[in-house]
């Protein structure tokens, strides 16, 4: 587990598990955070945090077999983007993404894939931003599919699937 406190972060093509807390953005490529063996790491594949207007970007990433979540994400008052991103098997969620501290920050899901999450494929929530699901985004086989919560802004699905959830395919 490492801590990286700075302006702004960018990683590529890396095999980890990582604590990232930054002032600025958050922008991970082509990252794998888990354990292919299926042995589960230990944690969170990735724990990311933003402060102030800071967005968090993940595009093209592997985030399985881990003992908690696969991603989690926390900005403040910044958007969080996932796209191409598969989070799968991990014993919480596939991803935890809160963009609810100050009010403002959207979540968007694009073409990304979340199976067998033993609680949440994704647990999405934002204060005043809002939250969107498109591009053949696949929620399968877990307790809930989707859980989505906004106080004031919008939840947008477009060409999402949601199958053989347990308890709710969206919440």
């Amino acid at each position: 587990l490492r801590t990286v406190d700075g302006q702004e972060v960018n990683i590529t093509k890396a095999f980890f598990t990582w604590q990232v807390d930054a002032q600025g953005n958050i922008t991970l490529n082509g990252v794998t955070a888990g354990d292919a063996l299926a042995t589960k790491n230990y944690g969170k594949g990735v724990d990311l945090a933003t402060q102030g207007t800071g967005t968090i970007t993940i595009t093209g990433g592997t985030f399985d077999y881990n003992s908690k979540y696969g991603i989690a994400a926390k900005s403040e008052d910044g958007d969080i983007t996932l796209t191409d991103v598969a989070a799968s098997y991990n014993d919480v969620k596939g991803a935890y993404l809160d963009a609810a501290c100050t009010c403002t920050g959207n979540i968007h899901i694009v073409h990304s894939t979340f199976v067998e999450n033993d609680f949440y494929d994704v647990y999405a929530n934002t204060r005043l931003g809002d939250i969107t699901v498109s591009g053949n985004s696949v929620f399968d086989q877990n307790g809930t599919g989707l859980h989505a919560s906004t106080y004031a802004g919008n939840i947008s699905l477009m060409d999402a699937t949601f199958t053989q959830n347990n308890d709710a395919g969206i919440s």
